[in-house]
């Protein structure tokens, strides 16, 4: 039983996965961010017109997102409705309006002083339409979300089992929900395995009574305490893929050694 293959097509599946929850999450965080866009007033447009700036930004990041996923299709919808209101941002900015509002030479920030009015009108279509873009987005990225949060409770167990780093399990249960009763287990799983790659543990394969671990760092001599704390039960193999085994005693649980096992080696 191959209890961890880092080069599984499902490895790999749910490494992307996790790899875009990252994204949604910094993605999410600057869509928040229209919150500073409210004001009226006309006084300092810099920080406005950065933020309105950050919502296009946000939304093509988004539509990039979306479109990457498994089955872009489902999204086509909210895709179309976020792909409009950048259309009609994109507008804004190629009006004579926008070049004076943004201006930063000495002669076009004097010709916008007799377009103020029309600057007026444009800040106030601007942030209309950035409001509206990051409601649109905020709905393509919540129907993400939701696609992965059931994807989640579908395929909890492939889920744990290819998480690299402790926290990600918190953060996937935090994010997503408890997983089924079943796959419980499989947290523990988790943990373990990301404790025996930080020791150099590149593969876990149990056959029979035996825990093989594949390793090209762990040799005999980080395997003293191992070997000293279950004799007779460790053999270690150079030839060829180096590995070492461990013999599992009738009734004992191969989870709960192997996580002995590896917090006994440099490194855990």
């Amino acid at each position: 039983m191959l209890l961890y293959d880092p080069n599984s097509r499902g490895s790999r599946i749910v490494k992307n996965i996790l790899s875009a929850i990252v994204t949604l999450a910094v993605i999410v965080s600057a869509a928040n961010f229209v919150q500073n866009t409210t004001s009226n007033t006309y006084q300092d447009l810099e920080p406005q017109m950065t933020t309105m700036q950050g919502i296009r930004q946000t939304a093509q990041d988004s539509v990039t997102f979306a479109q990457s996923m498994e089955n872009p299709d489902q999204y086509a919808a909210q895709i179309e409705n976020v792909q409009q209101y950048m259309s009609d941002y994109d507008y804004f900015t190629k009006l004579p309006a926008y070049r004076y509002l943004t201006a930063t030479s000495l002669p076009d920030r004097v010709l916008s002083m007799f377009h103020h009015k029309d600057q007026q009108h444009l800040v106030d279509s601007m942030q209309t339409t950035a409001h509206n873009l990051d409601t649109q987005t905020k709905e393509l990225l919540d129907a993400v979300d939701k696609t992965m949060a059931d994807d989640f409770t579908q395929h909890a167990g492939q889920w744990l089992l290819q998480v690299d780093d402790p926290t990600q399990v918190n953060e996937l249960i935090d994010r997503y929900g408890s997983p089924p009763r079943s796959v419980q287990g499989l947290v523990d799983v988790s943990l373990v395995r990301v404790t025996a790659a930080r020791v150099g543990i590149a593969e876990i394969v149990q056959r029979g009574d035996q825990l093989i671990l594949y390793s090209d760092i762990v040799g005999p001599k980080q395997l003293d305490k191992v070997m000293e704390q279950y004799p007779h039960r460790v053999l270690y193999n150079a030839i060829g893929r180096p590995y070492f085994s461990l013999r599992v005693q009738k009734g004992e649980s191969p989870l709960v050694l192997l996580r002995d096992v590896v917090t006994l080696l440099p490194g855990a």
